[in-house]
């Protein structure tokens, strides 16, 4: 066992606190302290198979309890993947862990994570996934989406309490997006005209938000498969380009807002019926 993989066990050890983790880590091979076993050969991590670097840790559905994300596990640079889902996580995520620089995929969702999102400082980032914890405050996006640096393709955060304005980068730079959630938040702001350049978007949820404002053109062009924008404030008519969604799905749109429903005949000629939802 060399040096560097010596180091990588003491930080993944980290996570193990409090009884339900150490039942779990007892029982899961390579995770029980008193084992000899090479990091690349426990549970849940996945090596690259030349260098032997650590790529990922991916648990997903955990029976930990009230147990934190280290800091130190900002240490392990070579990590592309950090995915660990339902497995009860408490407390705030560290900075340190969203500036790895190989980052591409960071799922915490289904967790009972608090607190503001940190500075999102990778430059890799592809996929980021946050849904169904506590967390409040603004949004925060990757660095490289204000930088123009077009690499997330799947932001989700919905079922939180994050509130102010949408960053406007989020709909204009972001595009390689092809899924955004950011339903059931205290979300603020418009969707503005630049949402067309996100060419790849094909499910974008914004419902049960505060946000307002007309629904732009531009929306129309894209090759949506799904859009919820029910339970906001938006203004205004559906824009005629709605009808030139080919590739919708699921659209939903209610009466609660100030849109004209009225105006909604012109989706009939592309939508079927059983498929476009207006909540009144």
């Amino acid at each position: 066992t060399n040096g560097a993989d010596l180091m990588e066990a003491s930080i993944l050890l980290e996570f193990i606190s409090g009884q339900e983790a150490i039942a779990w880590a007892n029982r899961i091979p390579g995770w029980n302290a008193n084992e000899a076993a090479a990091v690349c050969q426990w549970f849940g991590v996945v090596c690259n198979p030349q260098t032997f670097e650590v790529t990922g840790l991916i648990l997903r559905d955990v029976p930990w309890k009230h147990v934190v994300i280290p800091p130190d596990l900002g240490k392990m640079t070579t990590l592309q993947e950090i995915t660990i889902a339902n497995a009860n996580l408490v407390g705030s995520i560290p900075e340190e862990v969203l500036a790895l620089p190989n980052l591409k995929v960071f799922d915490v969702s289904q967790n009972s994570l608090v607190g503001t999102l940190p500075e999102i400082g990778s430059d890799s980032l592809q996929l980021f996934d946050v849904r169904l914890n506590f967390f409040s405050g603004p949004l925060v996006l990757p660095q490289p989406i204000t930088d123009g640096i077009y690499v997330l393709t799947r932001y989700s955060v919905s079922h939180n309490s994050f509130h102010g304005p949408v960053p406007f980068e989020l709909f204009a730079n972001a595009r390689q997006m092809e899924y955004m959630d950011l339903s059931f938040n205290w979300l603020s702001g418009s969707i503005p005209m630049e949402v067309g350049n996100l060419h790849n978007l094909r499910k974008l949820m914004v419902n049960n938000n505060k946000m307002m404002g007309p629904l732009p053109q531009s929306l129309g062009i894209l090759p949506l498969e799904e859009l919820f924008l029910e339970q906001n404030k938006f203004t205004g008519t559906i824009p005629p380009t709605f009808a030139q969604m080919g590739f919708i799905r699921d659209m939903f749109i209610d009466g609660k807002s100030n849109i004209d429903i009225s105006t909604m005949r012109i989706l009939y000629f592309c939508i079927p019926l059983s498929l476009l939802q207006a909540i009144n």
